[in-house]
């Protein structure tokens, strides 16, 4: 999977969920990676399926959507300067406060299992996690590179 600099954000500003949604999307759709209607799949899917994960000290989301709306696989990361509400995964009655997202982007030959496997493992390493909190987006992408770049 591409790891593109220009898609990592460190203590990216938003107010919601939503807006960090919007400004990722645009922002993949400017780079090439994905189309027009990712944004609105985005919300579509995380409607229905929210992405909202919780590791008890700290929350993650990785909202991902279906591959008609994307041009080429990549993702895109966020540590967030405030925490931002979304729907939990496990219980969609619930928010889970996050302090990062990771939007994914799917193309039709990625194997969504190991991606979303790796991932998983990288987030839930609360050493790692705690470093990328605390890194400006130089290290951050060095730290994303380590563990996800293929």
């Amino acid at each position: 999977m591409i790891i593109d600099d220009n898609l990592i954000f460190s203590n990216l500003e938003c107010e919601n969920s939503n807006e960090v949604l919007r400004f990722l999307s645009d922002n993949l759709e400017k780079n090439g990676y994905v189309k027009s209607s990712f944004y609105d799949g985005l919300l579509e899917r995380e409607a229905a399926y929210p992405t909202g994960l919780d590791f008890g000290e700290y929350s993650i989301a990785m909202p991902h959507t279906e591959v008609e709306h994307v041009v080429k696989s990549t993702l895109s990361i966020a540590t967030l300067k405030k925490k931002v509400d979304f729907k939990c995964a496990e219980d969609h009655s619930k928010d889970t406060p996050v302090e990062v997202v990771c939007v994914i982007a799917f193309g039709e030959k990625e194997d969504k299992i190991d991606v979303l496997t790796k991932l998983i493992s990288f987030f839930g390493d609360k050493e790692e996690f705690y470093k990328m909190l605390a890194s400006d987006k130089d290290n951050l992408i060095k730290i994303v590179k380590k563990h996800l770049e293929s």
